[in-house]
């Protein structure tokens, strides 16, 4: 762990309330199933907006591999 509450910029990880960790999803969140995500991975080099976006990519976009597979073959199916 870094200074002043950051994380180790080698690992990734996440947890609730718990401010030692890359991805910090608060108590209220947990419990509603929804809310926001607190990055808390020092990188004043990177472009905040690129990533918000694979952040959202990665944890509101992504689908499991199977499933994203089946809708691929739907689409292609309806020739979407």
């Amino acid at each position: 762990m870094g200074k002043h509450e950051t994380v180790n910029t080698d690992t990734l990880s996440s947890g609730v309330a718990n401010c030692g960790c890359s991805i910090c999803v608060g108590h209220d969140n947990e419990k509603q199933g929804k809310g926001y995500l607190e990055d808390r991975c020092l990188a004043s080099n990177q472009n905040p907006y690129v990533v918000t976006s694979l952040l959202a990519e990665t944890t509101i976009l992504w689908e499991p591999p199977i499933k994203a597979e089946a809708l691929a073959a739907e689409k292609q199916a309806l020739k979407i």
